[in-house]
C-alpha cells in the first residue's frame, strides 16, 4: 500500500462556471494543513429484541477547513473572500472545488468534488506569524449541487466514482 504525504494532496477550485461540462480546475497552492471532515448522522433504529441501541446511517455531514497565508494578491485568496462576502447570492456565493489525493494529472488520484459555501473566512493576525486565514467550506443549495467522490481516468479527466 502507498503513503501519500499530507502535501501531495491537492486542492482545486473551479474558476469557470460551476458545474458546466468543461470545468477550469486551478490548483490552489496557497493552502496550509487542510481538513476534510465527512460523519455520518445516525438515526435510531432501536428494537425490542435486543439490550443495545441500534443506528442506521442517514446523511453525510461534509465541511472542509484549512488554511491560507494572508495575501490580498492571490487570485485564489480573493476568490474564497469574495465568496464569503457575497455568501447570500447563490451564483456568486458558492465555489466549486475539488479535493484530491494527487494531482489532476495523475491516472488514480480520488477525491471528492461539491460546490460550496465559505462559512469560515477568520484572519489571525498573531505577533510572531505570518497573517493566516482560516477557511471552511460546505455544500451548499444548489438544484444540480451533489457532492461526490471522484477519480482521475486519464490526465485532467475527473469522473464520478
Amino acid at each position: 500500500m502507498a503513503v501519500v504525504r499530507g502535501k501531495d494532496f491537492k486542492l482545486y477550485r473551479n474558476s469557470d462556471d460551476p458545474y458546466d461540462n468543461t470545468p477550469t480546475w486551478n490548483l490552489v497552492s496557497n493552502v496550509r494543513d487542510l481538513t476534510r471532515n465527512v460523519e455520518k448522522t445516525l438515526a435510531d433504529a432501536s428494537t425490542r429484541g435486543t439490550d443495545f441501541r441500534q443506528k442506521v446511517g442517514t446523511m453525510k455531514d461534509l465541511t472542509v477547513d484549512f488554511q491560507m497565508v494572508y495575501d490580498p494578491t492571490d487570485e485564489d485568496y480573493i476568490a474564497f473572500e469574495d465568496a464569503f462576502y457575497d455568501g447570500d447570492v447563490i451564483e456568486d456565493g458558492n465555489i466549486e472545488i475539488l479535493i484530491l489525493d494527487g494531482s489532476i494529472d495523475t491516472v488514480g488520484s480520488k477525491g471528492i468534488r461539491f460546490l460550496g459555501q465559505v462559512t469560515k473566512f477568520t484572519v489571525n493576525e498573531a505577533l510572531e506569524d505570518v497573517g493566516l486565514t482560516d477557511v471552511s467550506l460546505t455544500p451548499s443549495y444548489a438544484p444540480t449541487n451533489i457532492p461526490r467522490r471522484v477519480h482521475v481516468t486519464s490526465p485532467g479527466g475527473v469522473v464520478d466514482l
